[in-house]
C-alpha cells in the first residue's frame, strides 16, 4: 500500500521541522500557504517531502484537496492529513492506516471523543472544549454519520475517498468544510470508523479557528442538516391538525375530532420525518423497524405533549403571561421531540 501524509500548512516552519523528522518513514506532500524562504529552507532538507507552495492564503479545505490530488497523482492508496503545528501526534499514523487498510475503511477519523481510554484532549482551554463538544453534538443532530468527532483534523482517506472529494469538492472551507467532508463521504455510501487519539493543545502559532468560522459551521448545520426539514414538517403537522379537525368537527363531537386529528397529525409527521427529514440516515427499512420507530414516535410525541403542559403550568403559576408561558412549552418539547428524534428515533447506524 502506497501511504502519503498531507500537511495544510500556513507560517508554521518552526514547528513543522521538527514533525517532518518524525514523518521520515512516509511520503509527505506539504501544502503551504504564502511560502516564506523558511518554510522552503525546512522542507529542502527532506528528501521524503514535496512542498506545493501557493501565493497567497486560500485556506485548510482547499490545501487538503490539493494534496489529496498530488497523492493520487503519485499512485496513493491512502492518504493521512494532520495539522503541522504539534496538536496531532504522528505516532497514529502507522496504526491509523493499518486500521484502514485491514477494515477496507475510506474514511477514518482521529477521534478524541469515543469511548476508549487512549482517546482524549491534553491541554486545551475550557471554552474550545465546549465549542467542541457543541459542534459535534449538533453534528451528530443534524447529520447521517454516527460519529463522536466529525470536527476532528487528523485523518486517513482512501483513495477512493480522495477521489471521489476531488470530483466533488466541498463548497465550504475551515471548520465548515471539514464536517461537510464526512457527510459527503457517508452521503456516498463509503465506510467511516473512528480511531482514539489523545489531542494536545499547539505548542506553536495561534489557532486557526476564528469567530466567523463557528458562526458559518452553526448556520450550516442548521441549514443544510435535518433540523431545517424537521421544522417544516413539524408546521405542516399544524396545517393537517387544524384541516382535519375543522372536517371532523363538522360530523363528529369536537372532542373526539379533535384526538383524532392530533393522531392523523402525528402519522403525517412520522412518515415525512421517515421518508424525508432522516433520508441522510442510514435507517432499516423493514417493516419491524419501521413500526417501531413509529410507536417511538408516538411515545415522544406524547412525553412532548407533556413538557408542553408542565412548563406552561409552572411559568403560569408564578406569574408569567399565559402566551408567552404557552410560547416556551411549545419550543421546550420541540427541543426534547428533535433531540429524541436525531439521537434515538432515527439515529440510524
Amino acid at each position: 500500500m502506497k501511504r502519503f501524509v498531507v500537511l495544510p500548512t500556513y507560517r508554521e516552519a518552526q514547528s513543522l521541522s521538527s514533525l517532518l523528522i518524525r514523518l521520515a518513514p512516509f511520503q509527505v506532500i506539504v501544502v503551504d500557504d504564502e511560502t516564506d524562504e523558511q518554510t522552503m529552507e525546512v522542507v529542502s532538507k527532506f528528501g521524503n517531502v514535496t512542498l506545493i507552495s501557493r501565493p497567497r492564503k486560500q485556506g485548510l479545505v482547499s490545501a487538503v484537496i490539493v494534496g489529496m490530488q498530488e497523492a493520487v497523482r503519485r499512485g496513493a492508496d491512502y492518504v493521512a492529513v494532520m495539522d503541522a503545528d504539534g496538536q496531532h501526534d504522528p505516532a497514529y499514523l502507522e496504526e491509523m492506516f493499518t486500521f484502514a487498510e485491514q477494515n477496507h475503511h475510506d474514511l477514518v477519523l482521529g477521534s478524541r471523543y469515543i469511548k476508549d481510554r487512549r482517546a482524549g484532549i491534553v491541554g486545551l482551554p475550557l471554552i474550545r472544549r465546549i465549542i467542541s463538544r457543541g459542534a459535534n453534538l449538533l453534528f451528530s443532530m443534524s447529520f447521517g454519520p454516527r460519529v463522536k468527532d466529525a470536527t476532528t483534523g487528523y485523518r486517513i482517506y482512501s483513495r477512493a475517498a480522495c477521489e471521489y472529494l476531488i470530483a466533488n469538492r466541498p463548497r465550504h472551507g475551515s471548520y465548515t468544510g471539514q464536517v461537510e467532508i464526512v457527510d459527503k463521504v457517508y452521503s456516498a455510501g463509503m465506510s467511516i470508523a473512528e480511531y482514539p487519539i489523545m489531542f494536545y493543545a499547539r505548542r506553536e502559532g495561534q489557532s486557526k479557528l476564528r469567530l466567523r468560522d463557528i458562526i458559518s459551521f452553526y448556520i450550516f448545520a442548521i441549514t443544510h442538516g435535518n433540523l431545517w426539514k424537521y421544522l417544516v414538517v413539524g408546521a405542516s403537522g399544524v396545517v393537517v391538525s387544524e384541516l382535519v379537525l375543522y372536517a371532523l368537527s363538522l360530523h363528529i363531537n369536537y372532542i373526539a375530532a379533535e384526538v383524532l386529528a392530533i393522531e392523523v397529525s402525528i402519522v403525517s409527521n412520522f412518515i415525512l420525518n421517515d421518508r424525508w427529514t432522516f433520508s441522510n440516515r442510514r435507517l432499516k427499512r423493514t417493516v419491524k423497524n419501521v413500526v417501531l420507530r413509529f410507536f417511538q414516535h408516538n411515545g415522544a410525541s406524547l412525553l412532548a405533549s407533556a413538557i408542553n403542559f408542565a412548563v406552561f403550568m409552572l411559568l403560569a403559576l408564578v406569574g408569567i403571561n399565559i402566551l408567552l408561558s404557552n410560547f416556551v412549552g411549545i419550543n421546550a418539547a420541540f427541543a426534547f421531540r428533535y433531540v429524541v428524534s436525531a439521537q434515538f428515533i432515527w439515529s440510524g447506524h
